[in-house]
């Protein structure tokens, strides 16, 4: 039996003479779904939300069909430090609709311990895999929560920021050091 791994993770930050963060966020992105700091704490709800999409797409060489037309595809390489071995890049493709999974035989990295992928290779299509976080990576995440939580609040200004400031589809509820709470 395969057991599905957890994608939280604990973080504890300190800064300066008493700031400080703790928390649990999801793996690979720079912020916290609930956590605790000098000024407020926050939780999260979610009941299994669909934040993800899988795509059937038409690849070519470096091109896939959408639309009505062939575009080329985008490449991006990412390049993994290895404690006590070599880097290790990937070079992964994108089409409009996310980025293109790899065949198991082609994969690097065993992902079978968390999604069962072997219908990859039960069909000559191209997959690819849209997911609400992926669009997360050209704002600053960190910065604007780092803000958000050193700085105290009320409930009302702390409902503004989380209204336009969506990161997650997650249902927030939030306590301020002067006892206010609010969702």
């Amino acid at each position: 039996m395969k057991w599905l791994q957890s994608k939280w993770y604990m973080v504890t930050l300190r800064w300066g003479d008493d700031e400080y963060l703790a928390g649990g966020s999801h793996i690979g992105v720079p912020l916290f779904s609930y956590g605790r700091a000098k000024h407020i704490a926050w939780g999260a709800t979610a009941l299994n939300p669909d934040n993800s999409d899988l795509f059937v797409e038409k690849i070519e060489g470096d091109k896939f069909f959408y639309d009505g037309q062939w575009l080329p595809l985008e490449k991006q390489n990412e390049t993994f430090k290895v404690r006590f071995g070599s880097d290790v890049t990937y070079e992964y493709s994108f089409t409009k609709n996310g980025i293109v999974m790899l065949k198991p035989d082609e994969d690097k990295m065993d992902f079978s311990l968390w999604f069962p992928l072997e219908f990859l290779n039960q069909s000559p299509d191209h997959y690819s895999l849209r997911w609400v976080y992926s669009y997360l990576k050209n704002i600053d995440l960190f910065s604007s929560q780092k803000t958000f939580i050193t700085t105290p609040r009320s409930v009302d200004q702390i409902q503004a920021f989380l209204e336009t400031n969506v990161y997650f589809p997650l249902n927030f509820v939030y306590a301020t050091a002067e006892g206010d709470i609010g969702y």
